[in-house]
């Protein structure tokens, strides 16, 4: 009841936030920067919205099968979608769907939930890796390239430097094997709580899958790396024509430092589907680059447009999977 109450409230603070962006900026405003737009750039835009979950799925399915386990493409191509549409409504939009995937990987194939889970969280942290270091790359354009105000320079300088450590963490950890969240439950002594008490041993065997993988998979885990590249750029991609749709003309860094504040909007897990944040973020970008609050929203607007038959398509097949399944013993 809790975890309801909590999401209805994050819903309506989004909601709250991204209604003041629209009075603030002003809806005429907001609608005139669509004159420029066709129905083939919104057919184009929504094209590549739909082909997100592609790359992911490819690599998800080459995972499963380095770890010995083979299923239908259509299904991980399916189960991907699914699992997306979960996420995209969750306070993070990278997670929330991965019980949903090793849910229904469990009840078509038998995958032991553990294992199930490695390979999905597999694919996400190079996914997420992917995503990390080209925003990085973004976020060093817009020191270099752009002035800021100090206090917000300080903020970003932290923020990035924080990332970059908990990133370097991970990587050390995992290429060498060891566990990470058995390294965080010993350090900050999470085994107290109770919740976690109970779950250690699962959470130490799912560690250890997970570990393992990248221990005695390096050079595949490596070439799984480079097999998501693809993913960023169909979302810069996006992020290009959308633009060019509005009737300006991007550098291909002003896109690409959307793209890196973008990743962080949505990554906080602050409201479901980062409503607001986003906004928010793209408003600021938008601003900085054209001095055009206006644009920021009605990019926004036709980012989140061009998820919706991605995020629909995902929700069939939840449906589906979940009415097929629910029967099954």
């Amino acid at each position: 009841m809790n975890k309801i109450l909590s999401n209805i409230l994050s819903s309506l603070l989004g909601i709250c936030l991204f209604v003041f962006l629209v009075w603030k900026v002003g809806i005429n405003q907001i609608l005139a920067t669509f004159h420029n737009f066709s129905f083939f750039n919104i057919f184009f835009i929504v094209v590549l919205g739909f082909l997100l979950s592609i790359p992911p799925a490819l690599v998800w399915n080459n995972i499963l099968k380095l770890n010995g386990i083979y299923i239908r493409l259509k299904d991980a191509i399916n189960t991907t979608f699914a699992g997306e549409a979960i996420s995209y409504i969750t306070p993070s939009a990278y997670f929330g769907g991965e019980p949903v995937k090793a849910w229904i990987l469990k009840r078509i194939y038998g995958t032991e939930t553990d294992c199930a889970l490695s390979t999905i969280f597999t694919e996400k942290f190079l996914r997420i890796s992917n995503y990390f270091f080209a925003a990085m790359i973004g976020i060093l354009f817009i020191f270099t390239v752009y002035y800021l105000p100090p206090g917000l320079e300080v903020l970003l300088a932290i923020a990035v430097s924080i990332s970059v450590l908990v990133y370097l963490f991970f990587f050390a950890t995992i290429f060498s094997g060891k566990g990470v969240a058995d390294i965080l439950i010993k350090k900050l002594q999470l085994y107290r709580f109770n919740f976690i008490a109970r779950k250690q041993h699962k959470i130490s065997n799912f560690d250890r899958i997970f570990s393992d993988f990248f221990y005695y998979n390096k050079k595949q885990a490596i070439k799984q790396f480079f097999f998501s590249m693809p993913l960023i750029f169909i979302v810069i991609l996006r992020y290009y024509v959308i633009l060019r749709a509005f009737g300006y003309t991007p550098s291909f860094f002003e896109v690409f430092m959307m793209f890196s504040a973008g990743v962080f909007a949505v990554a906080v897990p602050l409201l479901p589907g980062s409503l607001g944040v986003f906004e928010v973020i793209m408003v600021f970008m938008t601003t900085l680059f054209y001095g055009n609050p206006s644009l920021g929203l009605a990019f926004a607007f036709m980012i989140r447009f061009s998820d919706l038959p991605r995020v629909g398509y995902g929700l069939i097949c939840f449906i589906i999977y979940k009415i097929k399944l629910s029967h099954k013993k």
